[in-house]
């Protein structure tokens, strides 16, 4: 489905003059219930200024995501029926909440280790059902030109093996770019090993193909620690399944992520603007159990 010609209008110029503002979301599964406890904080410190209609994406001129990142970006920029975005960052956080465990059963089974190297051997340790199904409901139809402020989402095309970017600065000259919001978040959030990979096509307005897309992880080409002693006796087993997480896949996405840090923040020295460049960095290393006491424990700071 092409855009329509009354949106193929230059894209807006920034809304501070020639500052242009950027947040971009790192990706990690149930992690993201951090940055959308940080993104509901900062919400609603500008409301206390601009009212509480205030959303965080009339205040960004870019917001970028990847896997669950892009989740979040998506979530952010969606609009409602009257133009405004369709979830507040309260929201994302409420979101994370009730459906990660939904998301990501946690097996309390002593023999769940076995269980994940035999999956890891023969499947996606998830079947992505309940992903799929309520990333579908929240965001309906919408698509990538109705993002509220422009929008960058990375994934990975499989048979292609190139990355693909869902960007909202490449739509006019490659409209079949602008799929649904939610098949971008469930191509971009199929992590190797975790969820299933992702296919779909876009189309003109007459049904004809526009393009195909098989999709993974954006997080393998562009995302945000184990010792030797541990990992040098590791094989293709170890590497896949070792310390109950899969090692391979972390050391891809860990190492993509500190160089983008690195790079961005060489750039902003070089244009003598560090002190606009802001990462927020959680390492975090525990099961579900601790991650959420981390956010009660977050949210009772700021209360």
């Amino acid at each position: 489905m092409p855009l329509k010609e009354e949106l193929r209008s230059p894209l807006q110029p920034p809304t501070y003059g020639n500052l242009v503002t950027i947040l971009s979301i790192d990706g990690g599964g149930v992690r993201g219930i951090i940055p959308s406890v940080i993104l509901d904080f900062l919400e609603h410190e500008l409301q206390q200024l601009d009212g509480e209609d205030a959303r965080l994406a009339d205040y960004f001129d870019v917001i970028a995501g990847t896997s669950t990142g892009g989740l979040v970006t998506a979530m952010l920029t969606a609009p409602n029926e009257d133009g405004r975005p369709l979830f507040a960052a309260k929201d994302v956080k409420s979101f994370y909440l009730e459906h990660c465990p939904k998301i990501f059963p946690h097996d309390g089974n002593p023999l769940a280790p076995a269980t994940k190297v035999i999956k890891a051997l023969s499947g996606p340790q998830y079947d992505g059902e309940h992903l799929h199904m309520i990333i579908q409901e929240k965001l309906q139809e919408k698509r990538l030109h109705e993002a509220l402020t422009n929008i960058v989402i990375p994934t990975f095309d499989i048979k292609r093996l190139q990355s693909t970017i869902f960007s909202s600065y490449q739509l006019k000259k490659h409209p079949s770019l602008d799929a649904k919001l939610s098949d971008i978040c469930i191509g971009t959030s199929a992590a190797p090993t975790y969820l299933p990979s992702h296919s779909f096509q876009t189309e003109d307005s007459a049904g004809n193909l526009l393009k195909e897309f098989n999709l993974i992880d954006g997080g393998v080409a562009a995302n945000n620690p184990y010792d030797a002693a541990k990992s040098s006796s590791w094989g293709v087993l170890g590497w896949l399944a070792g310390g109950g997480s899969t090692p391979l896949v972390d050391v891809f996405s860990h190492a993509s992520s500190d160089m983008v840090d690195y790079h961005i923040s060489t750039v902003f020295q070089a244009l003598h603007s560090k002190e606009n460049y802001l990462r927020i960095q959680v390492f975090v290393d525990f099961v579900y159990k601790d991650l959420f006491k981390l956010v009660q424990t977050t949210l009772f700071i700021r209360a």
